[in-house]
This record gives structure tokens, sequence and C-alpha cells, in this order.
């Protein structure tokens, strides 16, 4: 609960500094070093995922789909992606994570390096207000049969802005 806090105040924080601009030179040094991220209002509009599986077996190769084409920037392999996600298995039909589920919704921030091999090929390129849908199969999730993802990308942080924040995934 600790980290989903801190992970949120780090997103508005980053959402304000982001909001200050750069040093009026025309160069993008400084926004490099920050968070690229949805704004408050856009992510307030967002609703939870109406997931389902498709008819059929699960597939023996990632799926990827995009549901919804963002605008901001794209994830890269190196990057922490901040996201809301919706997990369903195929074994149970039922979800199994949720960052959508209780009152409101609880973004959580991973660094690409450190989730299922699914989501480090299968989110690069993901551009900020996407939404995702990844069918995962088993040797590419937790390896206990495929699963499903919908993910919302809110935002994206640069490997190197990391170092000496103290946060973690």
């Amino acid at each position: 609960m600790i980290g989903r806090l801190l992970l949120f105040g780090t997103l508005l924080a980053a959402l304000a500094l982001a909001g200050c601009g750069g040093g009026g030179d025309g160069s993008s040094e400084s926004s490099e070093k920050l968070i690229t991220a949805m704004s408050k209002a856009e992510i307030a509009k967002l609703s939870e995922p109406k997931v389902s599986l498709p008819p059929g077996p699960p597939p023996t190769k990632l799926v990827v789909k995009d549901l919804r084409e963002g605008t901001g920037a794209a994830a890269k392999p190196s990057d922490a992606v901040i996201v809301n996600e919706v997990g369903l298995s195929y074994k149970t039909g039922e979800v199994f994570e949720s960052t959508w589920s209780g009152p409101a919704p609880r973004p959580s921030r991973f660094p690409l390096e450190e989730v299922i091999q699914g989501w480090e090929e299968g989110l690069p390129g993901m551009k900020v207000g996407g939404q995702r849908e990844l069918i995962v199969p088993s040797k590419l999730a937790y390896g206990q049969g495929a699963v499903l993802y919908v993910i919302d990308l809110l935002g994206v942080e640069p490997s190197k802005s990391l170092s000496g924040t103290g946060i973690t995934g």
C-alpha cells in the first residue's frame, strides 16, 4: 500500500515538474529525465476494461493487439512503466490480478527488465495513453498456463532517471 502511494506521489510530482518546461533553449535534456505521463484529467477518464478470453485454445506465441493507440512517448525495453492492468487466467477464466480493484485504481510501476518475458517483449513500442492486450503463452508468463492482460500505459520513466531516487518496482 505504501509503495503504491509512493508511486502515485512520484507520478504526480513528475507531472507537476513536466509542466515547468525546459530551460528555454529548445533542448530536451531536462525533459528526458522526467516521467512522461498522461495528465491527471486523462487518467481520471479511464475505466476498467471488460476482459474476456477469445474462443479456442491459448496461442503458443505472444499475441500483441493495440486496443487504443497512445499519443505519448513510446516505452523502451530499459524503461520503467506505470500502468493500470487486468490479468486473466486461461486456465480458470478468472481475473487473477487487477490494479482496478477496490474503490479507486492503484497504478503499478514496473521496470520492464524485471517483469515476465511476455511484458518485456509485448510492451516496448507502446505509447503513453495507449491500451494494449497481451495474450501471453505459459512459457513467457509464469509457467502455469497462458494469461491475457489488458494494460493501460499511464507513463514511462527512463531507467537512467531511477538511480538515486530510492524508488523500487
